[in-house]
């Protein structure tokens, strides 16, 4: 197993929240609900954001 990289993990958690914020900047809260398409994209992205938080190590 590798070990992991702490720039790379900085750098996927940037790229989701960018994607996120891509996904959702012309939706208000019911466009959004109403696309299961935009909240699976955020949900993804989330799940890539906690992945990469849990291989982060403690001090940083």
């Amino acid at each position: 197993m590798r070990e992991p990289d702490p720039l790379g993990e900085l750098s996927q958690i940037l790229e989701a929240i960018s994607r996120i914020q891509d996904y959702v900047k012309n939706l208000d809260e019911a466009a959004f609900c109403a696309s299961p398409k935009d909240v699976d994209s955020v949900a993804m992205n989330l799940i890539v954001i906690g992945e990469a938080v849990r291989r982060l190590k403690p001090e940083i």
